[in-house]
């Protein structure tokens, strides 16, 4: 009788140690699950700047006052990037709204001229702020306004125009 009472105690300390366990592998779960949605945001942002400096080339060789759409879309889901941004921060501002993006936009010193912001975000992506976007290209680009900017909100369009020898982008 003793020992039965005895195993009577000890099973629910059993049951304790059981869920504990049951909980601690929901929650790794659950953190490979978000870690695995924030790779897909980061290599879904590496392949837009990737199929934009695609599209720039090709607008560049395409025929002189010739134009296209560039479709795309920037995930939101854990990168949560605002906006994307053509800027030159060597250059004085021509656009009036977007203080914010410019601000973080001026404090670069070299040849990038395409920006995501806000940065802070991109740090649990691991994907850099700013870019060249025709680095390996050698393609000159120019933009509509300095800084350009588009909000990331759904699909983003860009208009790509051939100026015989650079391309102009522009809303």
């Amino acid at each position: 009788m003793r020992k039965k009472a005895q195993h009577m105690m000890g099973l629910p300390f059993v049951f304790i140690i059981g869920i504990i366990i049951a909980a601690v592998i929901v929650i790794v779960a659950v953190m490979a699950i978000k870690s695995l949605s924030c790779r897909n945001d980061q290599v879904s942002v590496n392949l837009f700047i990737q199929d934009l400096r695609g599209d720039i080339e090709k607008m560049y060789y395409a025929s002189k006052d010739s134009q296209m759409i560039f479709k795309g879309s920037i995930p939101g889901s854990c990168s949560k990037i605002e906006s994307i941004c053509f800027a030159n921060p060597r250059n004085t501002k021509t656009e009036a709204q977007y203080n914010n993006e410019w601000n973080e936009i001026k404090r670069y010193d070299n040849n990038d001229n395409f920006f995501l912001y806000p940065r802070k975000t991109l740090t649990k992506i691991s994907v850099a702020q700013e870019h060249n976007i025709n680095r390996s290209l050698g393609i000159p680009v120019y933009f509509e306004t300095n800084p350009l900017c588009f909000q990331t909100q759904g699909k983003i369009e860009i208009i790509l125009q051939n100026k015989g020898d650079s391309v102009f982008i522009k809303k």
